[in-house]
């Protein structure tokens, strides 16, 4: 299904703000049920409970594309033309 690049990709960039991050473990969870595949919709279960866990502790990996072949606590490299949009300019 070509959604699942898409949400990845979603899911990098919002996954600083709790509302698009839950919509998008939502959107994916949406895929999985229409791909028919349970250890995605397993895996989305599992990260639509420790997304507010992660936003509480302030620990989220950031890179981190949310599907269920990657570990939902692994930091990923971000995608070279999304980093200019995710690295604070703070001192």
């Amino acid at each position: 299904m070509a959604a699942m690049p898409l949400l990845q990709r979603a899911h990098v960039l919002g996954q600083r703000d709790i509302g698009l991050h839950l919509r998008v473990h939502l959107l994916m969870l949406r895929a999985a049920w229409a791909l028919r595949d349970g250890r995605e919709l397993r895996g989305q279960l599992l990260r639509l409970v420790l997304t507010p866990i992660g936003h509480l502790s302030g620990r989220l990996p950031l890179g981190n594309i949310g599907t269920s072949d990657v570990s939902p606590f692994e930091p990923m490299a971000l995608p070279p033309d999304m980093a200019h949009l995710l690295h604070d300019d703070k001192p």
